[in-house]
């Protein structure tokens, strides 16, 4: 009797020994019971399940598997994060100090204004042989002869000109305030570059 009475002891104590070293999947199943198994059907996996031993002692939570919304906005994380990297990347490469940035773009913006000077230039000098066009046409006019067939076309064209160089000023001026825009955010970035690597 004193040997069956060890035997089943030692048995107790060798399952004991088994069950704490033996792990177990904790899941949420369909109707979300909770459920403790030695395996986890591949249906569940994706929802997240803990990992645990015969107590319940937690070892590991897998979390779910993020929805498609969350993948999408995790891939554009990253790649936000790459973006930043490489443009950190240049940043560092291109200049030296911050006064390298402001120098920089301090040319741009000098060859920007050239080029708003010059169409300024070239549109008041539309705007002059307008107006000697017109004055051409008001005379012809008091004088009772028809305006010419060629100043008509020349006028017609100069307006055209007029036009296509204004939108060309407007974009330029535009320009100028994105180029401005993007060197101050080159500074900022570059100085805080510079703090993490300090």
């Amino acid at each position: 009797m004193r040997v069956i009475i060890t035997i089943l002891l030692l048995t107790l104590f060798n399952a004991h020994i088994y069950a704490q070293g033996k792990t177990y999947f904790r899941y949420r199943n369909e109707q979300g019971v909770l459920v403790m198994s030695d395996a986890i059907p591949v249906k569940y996996v994706e929802k997240g399940y803990e990992i645990v031993d015969i107590y319940g002692r937690l070892y590991k939570v897998v979390p779910p598997e993020p929805s498609q919304e969350e993948k999408d906005r995790l891939r554009k994380k990253n790649l936000e994060k790459e973006r930043l990297a490489k443009r950190d990347r240049e940043l560092s490469l291109r200049y030296s100090h911050i006064e390298d940035i402001r120098a920089a773009k301090k040319r741009k913006l000098r060859g920007i204004d050239t080029n708003i000077f010059t169409l300024q230039l070239t549109l008041n000098n539309i705007a002059e042989r307008i107006k000697e066009y017109q004055a051409t046409a008001a005379a012809n006019e008091r004088q009772g002869k028809e305006i010419s067939k060629e100043t008509l076309v020349a006028m017609q064209q100069l307006e055209s000109n007029k036009q296509l160089i204004e939108e060309e000023l407007e974009q330029k001026k535009l320009d100028k305030q994105g180029v401005a825009k993007k060197y101050d955010q080159d500074m900022e970035r570059f100085s805080e570059i510079q703090s993490t690597a300090n």
